[in-house]
């Protein structure tokens, strides 16, 4: 069994409380086109999906706190430091880190396109865990993105993220369970709309 950042489960539960609070109230708004979602409600189904497709025996308490962060610096304004100072683990802080767009990038498509080439880079099973539970929800609930945005989440980031991830040994349940058929559905949905279109 690998040894754990977090050295029990009452340090991972204050830690948990802490995490949660800190979404609720920095992750505000709605859903972009989901009146009535709240934003920060995305964070918690990142972190229960990544939760439940893991082993429990060996908990990765740093992946879970993690997977709830995941959207705290870009979304929330919090800084990396501001994580480390509330106490929260280096392990913890550099998944959130890979797991964060940098902002600093105006353009969308080059900033997604670099935190792939950092995730690639970094080899890391725990923040890959974290960006496929991601893009898992956010395929749920893609009804809500402009046409366009829709097509590239079907049609290129899903994709190549299944691509990067192959063999890198995670629970079913994220990557064929989850995603694949996610991807399927909003492609063919994609590809109705389309010929709909035409035929107008």
């Amino acid at each position: 069994m690998k040894e754990l950042t977090y050295r029990d489960s009452e340090m991972y539960i204050t830690q948990r409380t802490m995490a949660e609070d800190l979404v609720r109230t920095r992750i505000l708004g709605d859903r972009k086109g989901l009146p009535g979602e709240p934003l920060y409600l995305h964070s918690f189904r990142v972190r229960d999906l990544v939760s439940r497709c893991h082993h429990w025996d060996d908990p990765e308490y740093d992946v879970f706190l993690a997977a709830l962060l995941h959207d705290v610096v870009e979304d929330g304004g919090v800084s990396l430091d501001e994580l480390r100072s509330m106490g929260f683990t280096d392990r913890t802080v550099e998944l959130v880190d890979l797991c964060t767009h940098q902002m600093d990038i105006k353009n969308s498509t080059e900033r997604w396109v670099l935190m792939m080439a950092r995730l690639v880079e970094a080899r890391d099973d725990g923040a890959w865990r974290i960006k496929m539970a991601d893009l898992t929800d956010n395929l749920t609930q893609c009804r809500g993105l402009s046409p366009e945005n829709r097509r590239f989440m079907v049609e290129t980031k899903a994709p190549l993220m299944i691509r990067l991830t192959e063999g890198l040994g995670f629970n079913k349940m994220i990557f064929q369970d989850s995603v694949a058929p996610i991807v399927l559905l909003v492609a063919e949905m994609e590809r109705q709309r389309a010929e709909k279109a035409a035929l107008v």
